[in-house]
């Protein structure tokens, strides 16, 4: 398989983007693809649950106490986007939009792309960088990402060559 076209995908909760830089044209041009707006990423807790969590009772006296979620409201925003996204990468995968993948993200939401994207997808990623950037021109954006991947690359160590002693024969 030749990999001729990598996407980036720089995200967040509350938006997403993808450049991609095709390696067949010369010099590989950084261009911008398409964005994903998630407003609801961008809400309160209070903003997005409707009601207070439920209550419970404890002990001879029946004092009550909240109930909390499991997940917060936020986080589940936050996962479903991180579906929507990965939905969409796959879709346009299968249709040979791209070989390669790059994922710029925020720690937590990296873990949540981790999550959901299946082994297919997962396969093309060839780098994950645990930043927040979404701001920027093209020319920027091109810019911190390679500054990132430079960054998150193991330092060069040169290879010392072992020497091993030198055999002694056996005697029988």
């Amino acid at each position: 398989m030749s990999h001729d076209i990598r996407w980036y995908l720089v995200a967040n909760r509350k938006e997403a983007l993808i450049f991609q830089q095709n390696f067949r044209q010369k010099g590989g041009e950084f261009t911008f693809v398409e964005r994903f707006l998630h407003p609801r990423g961008q809400l309160k807790e209070r903003e997005l649950v409707s009601d207070r969590p439920g209550r419970g009772r404890s002990g001879p006296d029946g004092a009550r106490y909240a109930l909390d979620p499991r997940t917060s409201a936020q986080d589940q925003e936050a996962v479903e986007f991180s579906q929507q996204l990965g939905a969409h990468l796959i879709d346009r995968l299968e249709r040979g939009a791209f070989d390669e993948l790059v994922i710029v993200a925020e720690p937590r939401f990296l873990g949540y792309l981790r999550g959901v994207f299946p082994t297919r997808l997962k396969s093309c990623v060839v780098s994950e960088i645990r930043r927040e950037f979404v701001r920027g021109s093209n020319a920027q954006m091109e810019a911190q990402i390679r500054a990132a991947m430079k960054e998150d690359e193991p330092p060069h160590r040169p290879v010392t060559p072992r020497v091993l002693p030198p055999q002694i024969p056996a005697r029988f």
